[in-house]
């Protein structure tokens, strides 16, 4: 399993951090994807340094892509490499696209929602979706997850969606969840 996670600039920690940390620990092969470059800085000015950038990625190599959310995410909206890459995610049930906070707003925007059931953070829209506003759900091969609070739930569930409910609850117990 192959996995990719993009971050844009002012990306949320937890959101992007915490989900990576759990599929390492997973034993998953996990790629840090800057949108624009190598360099990232978080929204409380974290400075991060990634494993390649969007333009390089060939996204029949992945398996996932994940969007963590943050003031940054407005920033994925523009790019239609990543746009075309989740459509075609979305629409291989042998694929995976999680999104969390404000990423579901985007590819709501995007018009990828219709008949899907999402969250996202309670004060973004998250047009042409069914929005329920739950701290993590799953519809298909979509992962959604609220906001900074959810991020472990969120990890904890893609890691149990693509390995066993087992393996995450074993890591659980280990990270004293």
């Amino acid at each position: 399993m192959n996995i990719g996670v993009v971050f844009a600039n002012g990306f949320e920690e937890l959101e992007g951090l915490a989900v990576v940390d759990i599929l390492r620990r997973g034993k998953l092969n996990v790629s840090l994807i800057g949108l624009k470059g190598k360099e990232v800085t978080s929204s409380q000015k974290i400075n991060i340094t990634m494993d390649t950038v969007l333009d390089e990625v060939d996204f029949s190599e992945l398996d996932m892509i994940i969007l963590p959310g943050g003031p940054g995410t407005e920033k994925y909206f523009k790019m239609t490499k990543l746009k075309e890459a989740v459509s075609s995610f979305l629409n291989d049930e042998n694929k995976w696209v999680c999104a969390i906070c404000a990423a579901p707003s985007i590819l709501g925007r995007w018009e990828l929602l219709e008949n899907r059931t999402v969250t996202g953070y309670p004060t973004i829209e998250i047009p042409n979706a069914n929005v329920k506003r739950e701290r993590v759900v799953v519809d298909g091969n979509l992962i959604t997850a609220i906001g900074p609070g959810a991020s472990m739930e969120f990890g904890f569930e893609i890691l149990a969606r693509i390995t066993s409910d087992e393996q995450a609850q074993t890591l659980k117990q280990q990270m004293v969840m």
